[in-house]
């Protein structure tokens, strides 16, 4: 089974010309640039065997292009594909993939590698997991500074100043354009990835086809407005702390049904699954979080974080 519908190779190539033209540039030429510009394009070529010494500098010319230029087009979500952004050790990818989704997972922490290779071997092996090793962020194709937090794997994150001591290394960034070209539209985006989610939804402002589902984590309530900003009008706050009570719905409303997740570092079900009977709008949504954020402060009265899920009104006709 494909991950996603494969974009034609004449097709990127027209898209990547027609940006390089208008920029002054030139159009592709060599092999190796025009490979580069069909792998950023969506069609179905392993990423991370694509030149990483190009991919790793500042993308500019036939793949940059390539990537911004489908950024702008609109395009059908794949309704068996969920993007897992920020994987930690995999337990959300192994819910979705229980689910019968095909998953693209981005993991930045070179640490986790090795797990989720030998955790998802058969998954890899059979196309249904492809595994990025970058980092969510604002802009893609730059080298930034990651760090490890070797007590508490979750808290790892991009370097920001003020951070505990942790180890630090190396990592490649990727924004949504590039991230949208190499694995096309989901039906569900999940961004988790330790307060660096405003940054990363700037990177899909003007994007023409968002997800039909997309949740957040929240550490304030800038990405509810980023997500209504991208046409989310429709928002739900789930309590990680009530994950491990929640019963699926048999028959499901999502893929198939998966009767024991493990709820160890799990953000929980999506989509039409979610717990709760109502969808909220943006300014009830954000006056809700302002009040259990309150509460929160307090140390006593609620514990846990918040995710913040948001649907697109199609998503919920």
């Amino acid at each position: 089974m494909e991950m996603h519908r494969r974009q034609q190779p004449d097709l990127a190539l027209r898209l990547a010309d027609r940006a390089l033209t208008a920029d002054g540039g030139r159009a592709p030429s060599r092999a190796r640039d025009r490979r580069l510009a069909i792998a950023l394009a969506g069609d179905n070529i392993r990423f991370d065997t694509i030149m990483p010494e190009r991919i790793g500098a500042r993308m500019g010319g036939t793949a940059r292009a390539a990537a911004v230029a489908l950024a702008g087009a609109a395009v059908t979500p794949a309704r068996r594909l969920i993007i897992d952004v920020g994987m930690s050790e995999g337990n959300d990818t192994a819910f979705y993939l229980a689910k019968g989704f095909d998953v693209v997972g981005v993991e930045a922490d070179p640490t986790l590698r090795r797990h989720l290779a030998q955790r998802f071997a058969e998954e890899i092996a059979d196309g249904r997991l492809r595994i990025l090793h970058r980092a969510a962020a604002a802009r893609g194709g730059e080298r930034a500074r990651f760090r490890h937090d070797p007590v508490h794997q979750g808290h790892s994150s991009l370097a920001r100043p003020g951070q505990a001591d942790g180890e630090l290394c190396d990592v490649l960034t990727i924004d949504w354009p590039e991230l949208r070209a190499v694995a096309g539209v989901p039906y569900y985006l999940k961004l988790d990835i330790e307060g660096g989610e405003p940054a990363f939804l700037s990177s899909m402002a003007g994007e023409a086809s968002p997800p039909p589902f997309l949740s957040v984590e929240l550490t304030s309530p800038d990405p509810i407005r980023q997500m209504h900003a991208l046409g989310y009008r429709h928002f739900r706050l789930i309590n990680h702390e009530i994950l491990g009570r929640v019963a699926l719905p048999d028959p499901p409303l999502e893929g198939r049904y998966v009767p024991r997740p493990s709820t160890h570092h799990w953000s929980g079900p999506f989509g039409r699954e979610l717990p709760g009977s109502r969808w909220f709008p943006l300014e009830e949504i954000v006056a809700i979080y302002d009040t259990l954020h309150r509460l929160w402060e307090l140390e006593t009265l609620i514990t846990g974080w918040l995710d913040c899920h948001a649907a697109l009104p199609e998503a919920l006709a």
